[in-house]
C-alpha cells in the first residue's frame, strides 16, 4: 500500500511540474506573438517531452507498468497546480517580466528614432559633401590632365 501511495504522490508532483513548465510556456506566448505554425509546433514538442517524462516517471517509480492511479495522479496533480497556482502564477509573471520592458521600450524607441534620424542626416551630408568633391575632382581632372594631353598633341603636331 505505501509503494502505491508513494507512486500516487509522485504521479501528483509529475502532474504539476508539467503543468508548471507549460505555464511558463503561456507566459512566453503572452509577451511574444506566435504564429498559430509555431504554437502547433511548441505543443507538440511539449507533449512528446511530456509523454517521455511520464513514461521515465512510471518506468523507474513502477517498473515500466502503467497504473490507472498513477493516470490519475497526474491528473490531479494537474488539477490542483491550475486550480490553487495556474493563473495567478502566469498572470503575475507575465505583468513582471512586461515591466521592465514597458519601461524601457520608450527610450529604446527614441533611441533608434534618433539613429535613424542621425543615419538619414549624415547620408545627406556625405551626398552632397560627395557631390560637391566630385565636382572638384572632376575640374581638377580636366584642368589638369585633360590640357596636359592637349599640350602633348601640340607638342607633337608641331614637331612633325
Amino acid at each position: 500500500m505505501n509503494h502505491e501511495l508513494l507512486l500516487f504522490f509522485c504521479s501528483m508532483g509529475t502532474g504539476a511540474g508539467l503543468l508548471f513548465f507549460y505555464d511558463w510556456i503561456r507566459i512566453a506566448r503572452k509577451l511574444i506573438r506566435h504564429s498559430p505554425q509555431a504554437v502547433s509546433a511548441v505543443d507538440l514538442l511539449y507533449w512528446i517531452m511530456a509523454g517521455i517524462l511520464i513514461f521515465s516517471v512510471m518506468y523507474c517509480k513502477n517498473d515500466g507498468i502503467i497504473r490507472s492511479y498513477a493516470m490519475l495522479g497526474i491528473a490531479v496533480g494537474m488539477a490542483a497546480y491550475y486550480k490553487i497556482v495556474g493563473e495567478t502564477f502566469v498572470r503575475f509573471m507575465s505583468a513582471v517580466i512586461k515591466f521592465p520592458i514597458k519601461i524601457l521600450k520608450k527610450p529604446v524607441k527614441r533611441l533608434i528614432f534618433v539613429i535613424g534620424r542621425c543615419n538619414i542626416t549624415l547620408h545627406r551630408a556625405c551626398r552632397r559633401f560627395g557631390s560637391s568633391i566630385g565636382k572638384r575632382c572632376r575640374f581638377i581632372w580636366k584642368k589638369r590632365f585633360v590640357d596636359i594631353e592637349k599640350k602633348k598633341k601640340r607638342r607633337k603636331t608641331q614637331k612633325k
